[in-house]
This record gives structure tokens, sequence and C-alpha cells, in this order.
């Protein structure tokens, strides 16, 4: 297996081509078998022949070229010929912790997270959200919706999907790095001018009705900090793009927060 640093293949791992996904391991010489959505997209909307050469991702950091060995109804057969895999160097992870919006908002919010370089989502009940727990069929309807953003954008590392309890059920350890919350008080600070964690950067999102004051005066007493991402009031998908474009230009070629000047 080819190992390569990120930024000397950029231009090879950056341009999707009949890129299709695979949540199995992908060594060399393996075969492997596209199901149901993939199968779809491979013969129906690439509209891929036997004998084709293609690419295939399994959110594992790993790009593996394939080839098409047959199509059928049910399946189609591919034959692994060789193997690229990406060091993963993303040393301060980017969390999103979003209370549950509606699920056109949070489709948003996945897809272009996703293509912006958020590693871990974190999602939770807020108290003014509209939804409330996800059942099976709705995590594996997001699953899907970061798999399409990550073959469309070409990251080889698929963000995690992560459940957590209401606020109010947080405690101390809860929030694993400097943690942020949108602010439109007077003082706030910009997000844009805030000092950049060592090790990793977490942005609260409230719900589209936003915080309740408890839920505010809880993220005060975890230390996570209050700060101004706009003058106008977002709505939540785009106040998550915005705080995730920022903490996504603070990472540098290596991966890790570049240092103040």
């Amino acid at each position: 297996m080819q190992s390569v640093n990120p930024i000397a293949s950029q231009k090879f791992l950056k341009m999707p081509e009949n890129r299709f996904f695979s949540d199995t391991p992908l060594n060399e010489l393996k075969s492997i078998t596209l199901t149901d959505v993939e199968l779809h997209h491979l013969a129906h909307v690439m509209r891929c022949k036997v004998g084709d050469s293609v690419e295939l991702v399994n959110g594992k950091g790993v790009l593996a070229r394939a080839l098409v060995l047959s199509i059928s109804k049910r399946e189609a057969n591919l034959e692994i010929i060789s193997i690229v895999r990406q060091e993963k160097l993303n040393s301060c992870p980017i969390i999103l912790i979003q209370a549950l919006p509606r699920p056109n908002r949070l489709d948003t919010i996945l897809e272009k997270g996703t293509e912006i370089g958020m590693d871990e989502i974190w999602l939770f009940p807020g108290e003014k959200s509209e939804r409330g727990l996800l059942n099976e069929h709705q995590l594996h309807r997001m699953q899907g919706v970061i798999i399409s953003s990550m073959k469309q954008c070409g990251r080889l590392f698929s963000p995690k999907i992560t459940l957590k309890p209401p606020i109010k059920k947080w405690d101390s350890s809860f929030l694993p790095h400097p943690a942020y919350f949108g602010d439109l008080s007077e003082n706030a600070p910009p997000f844009s001018s805030c000092k950049k964690g060592a090790n990793g950067c977490c942005f609260i999102i409230g719900p589209e009705s936003g915080f309740s004051e408890e839920e505010k005066k809880m993220l005060t007493h975890l230390k996570a900090e209050g700060v101004l991402l706009n003058p106008n009031i977002l709505r939540t998908d785009t106040a998550a793009l915005v705080a995730l474009s920022l903490m996504s230009s603070w990472r540098g070629p290596n991966g890790s927060f570049q240092e103040e000047k």
C-alpha cells in the first residue's frame, strides 16, 4: 500500500473521478461488491461499464483504483488494482456541536460542513429544538448525506456523527477543547479574533429559535465563551457554516492550528 503526504498528492486526491463508497477495508487485489445506492450511482448515474476504471473510498483515508468486473441488477463486482493511503494530519479536530434543527437545515450542515472540513458533528436536543431523538433510519440517511459530500469534494476521511444529551446534562468534562457559542451581546468578542485552541476547537450552535436562558447560563458555567459570528442574526445552518469556515481557516499545512502572529 502506498502512503502519501496530503500536500504532495493534493491534485490527485481532490479531483474525484467516478468515485464510489465501500464501508469495508480496501486492499490491493481484493474484490469489492457494490449494492443499493452505490450500485445505482455506478450503473445508472455514472453509466459505468465492465472494464472501466473507477475510484473507491471508505472514509478512513484510503483511495483505491479498481476495475469493474461485472454489473447486474443486484450488484457490481470490482477488483482493486492499486491503493493510496492519506495520512491523517488534523491533529487539531474541528468539532461542531449542533442542536437538532429541521431535517432540511441539518442536511445543509452535514453536506457543506463535510466540504469545509469539520472532523466531528455532535448532535443534541436543544430546549427549543423542533425535533428530539433520531432513529436508526434518520442516522443512516444522515450518513448517506456525508458520504455523498465526501465523494464529491475529494475528502478521504468521513466526519463522525455522535448523539449527545441535552446541555443540562453536560458536566465539566464534556467539552474536550476550547468551546464557543454564538452571542449577540454588545460585549461579545468577534470569533475571528479569539485565541485558537492548542489541540482543537468546538463551536456550539443552537436550534432555529436559539438557546434558552438556562442553556446560555450552563454554557457559560462550562467555560464556553460567547462570541460574535456576524452582526446579523444568522439561521442555525448559516451560523454553523460560518463557524466551521473560520475554524477551518486556522489550519496550517500540517493540519494544526497556525500560531498567532
